[in-house]
């Protein structure tokens, strides 16, 4: 039997319509912290299942957490952890998350899933693993489409950076100030918010705003930026919302985006004030070449990592670990 733990509510619910396979569905429950909503979702999920079931978790720590219940509890279940998400950081947290995570992924019941085949080629040579991560790419929702037509596009002249995981807002700051003839919006948590003392003036401060709100400073944006401060999967949230937007993206070049914005998808640049300045100067003035890269990564991203290819490449990894 397949075991599917959600880690929000309401998450993910084209799976269940294009599986095609029994399944039973567990919800992670709210509990007074992260953490402990985590462990329950992960324990119901391990004490609901029986041997040689198959748990697959949508949030890879829970399935990271699936294992160590499991193995524990002396119980065994083969587990698929959906896209595996571990940051390069020298800090005590960090290092017994590798631990954790290098245990789990050398069992032959743990199966994981990266984004883009560069990361997995990296996370593989640092944990050495002996056997390979499997390619899953995000998934781009028939909603991004659904909410693009809604909202509508326009260009309202300025540049939009926001979300939560992984931006460098330290060098969005720095670039705004560099390009004072050049407004921004920038949309960030209010732990990021509170840090800007001094305001610039060509910038505008959003801070936990409605998703209709984000959505719609999004869609009236020349250029979305999203400079970031990890190799780790981050942002593609926001690439894909930009593609349904058809806003040309600049991004940081990592091991997680380069498969998705290379080949003239977008612009993929290290972080480097001076190549930001000139890159998002360039589009501005010339908006043909821009144009062709937004196409090119709706079609990218339309073939590749539409709901149906998904489900299609989920199924096949649950195939194979049944075998």
């Amino acid at each position: 039997m397949i075991h599917i733990l959600y880690d929000t509510p309401g998450g993910y619910p084209f799976i269940a319509e294009l599986l095609d396979r029994e399944h039973i569905r567990h919800d992670t429950p709210a509990k007074s912290s992260n953490i402990l909503s985590w462990l329950a979702g992960s324990w119901n999920a391990v004490q609901k299942s029986r041997r040689g079931d198959t748990i697959v978790t949508l949030y890879d720590f829970q399935g990271v957490l699936c294992y160590w219940i499991a193995r524990l509890c002396l119980k065994r279940r083969k587990v698929i952890a959906v896209n595996i998400l571990l940051k390069h950081k020298d800090t005590l947290r960090n290092r017994l998350a590798t631990y954790l995570y290098r245990k789990a992924l050398g069992s032959p019941d743990f199966t994981a899933t990266v984004t883009t085949e560069s990361y997995g080629r990296w996370l593989s040579g640092k944990l050495r693993l002996k056997k390979p991560l499997i390619l899953l790419r995000d998934v781009y929702y028939d909603s991004y489409g659904d909410i693009a037509t809604k909202t509508g596009t326009s260009d309202g002249g300025y540049v939009f950076c926001g979300g939560r995981n992984g931006r460098d807002w330290s060098f969005i700051h720095r670039l705004a100030e560099a390009m004072p003839g050049t407004r921004f919006h920038f949309v960030m948590p209010s732990q990021v918010f509170d840090t800007f003392d001094r305001k610039l003036p060509n910038v505008t401060y959003h801070c936990n705003i409605p998703v209709e709100s984000f959505n719609r400073l999004l869609a009236g944006a020349s250029i979305v930026a999203l400079p970031l401060d990890t190799d780790a999967p981050a942002g593609l949230i926001v690439v894909f919302q930009a593609a349904a937007h058809a806003k040309p993206i600049v991004i940081t070049d990592t091991l997680s985006t380069h498969d998705y914005i290379s080949d003239k998808k977008g612009y993929g640049l290290p972080n480097d004030i001076n190549l930001w300045c000139d890159t998002i100067s360039s589009i501005m003035a010339d908006p043909v070449e821009p144009a062709e890269r937004v196409r090119n990564l709706k079609s990218f991203i339309t073939q590749n990592c539409s709901q149906q290819k998904y489900v299609d490449s989920l199924r096949e990894i649950i195939d194979k670990t049944n075998i």
